[in-house]
């Protein structure tokens, strides 16, 4: 009988877990989801602020650790999640790096999501937004490379 019980503890325990880790990946999937959808409604020439109105400023909010379906350390994902400033003549850039893909979005980068902790959020998993003087230029990981091939990064 106690045996039973304790089986009966751990599979509690086990449905507390999932559901805690459940709810962490709808709200960072629904995330994801959100910032995929605005930027289908992003178009050259915005300004940066007309940019974050449209992306949203809106941070998420998913559990790192939990015991027993409470969790107990909480990450908060930015929107944007990240920024870089560069320069190039006398043009300055900005890059907006907004988190659209999860951890399994290409085969390729397979080694390197098992070399990092799955809590982490990559370069792979990020969509960079770039700005040209205060202006949306464009953005996607392609265009943005080619745009600033020649630019040099600035600390701010």
């Amino acid at each position: 009988m106690k045996s039973f019980s304790l089986s009966v503890l751990g599979l509690l325990g086990i449905l507390f877990l999932h559901g805690c880790a459940t709810l962490s990946q709808e709200n960072t999937a629904q995330f994801r989801k959100d910032n995929q959808d605005h930027l289908r409604l992003l178009t050259p020439g915005m300004t940066k602020a007309v940019v974050l109105a449209t992306m949203g400023i809106s941070p998420v909010s998913r559990c790192l650790h939990s015991t027993g379906g409470i969790c107990h350390e909480f990450e908060t994902i930015d929107n944007p999640y990240r920024r870089a400033y560069f320069d190039a003549g006398r043009k300055r850039y900005e890059v907006l790096y907004y988190y659209t893909d999860d951890q399994k979005r290409e085969l390729k980068y397979y080694y390197q999501q098992l070399k990092r902790h799955e809590d982490d959020i990559g370069a792979d998993q990020l969509t960079p937004v770039l700005l040209e003087d205060g202006k949306l230029a464009g953005w996607g990981r392609d265009f943005v490379d080619e745009k600033l091939s020649t630019a040099t990064a600035v600390t701010n």
